[in-house]
């Protein structure tokens, strides 16, 4: 959408696990992915997320849609700021190297006993919910 676009709503969407949020805007029928990151900075200034799988903004009147376009633009200026950007990406290099390292542990012997790659695969799955 471009820059000057009136949004008629937003809308703020969770993964399954609640741990990150997609932000999805719709002008004149026009649904477009606008963000995605941790639910972590959206959740301190949207708690309703906490208790809700989605949530709708939207405004029943014409004239404030302005207001609400603009308002939506700095708070997801926000949430993408370079140091919550950073914060994400450096969750999601975590995420996926607890991912290779669950595969590889549950792949090869490598001298490593049962008892050893089950507490392993735990701690992992654990860092793996948490994030």
């Amino acid at each position: 959408m471009k820059a000057d676009t009136i949004l008629d709503y937003a809308l703020f969407e969770l993964s399954q696990k609640h741990s990150r949020c997609e932000l999805f805007v719709s002008s004149n029928g026009e649904t477009e992915k606008l963000a995605s990151g941790l639910i972590e900075p959206f959740v301190n200034h949207l708690s309703v997320l906490e208790a809700q799988s989605y949530f709708r903004a939207e405004l029943e009147e014409r004239n404030d849609k302005s207001w609400f376009t603009r308002t939506l633009e700095r708070f997801v200026q926000f949430v993408n700021s370079p140091e919550v950007l950073e914060r994400v990406n450096t969750y999601d290099l975590e995420m996926s190297q607890l991912k290779a390292a669950r595969t590889l542990y549950s792949q090869g012997d490598g001298g490593v006993t049962d008892a050893t790659k089950k507490e392993l695969s735990r701690a992992i799955d654990l860092r793996l919910d948490a994030i």
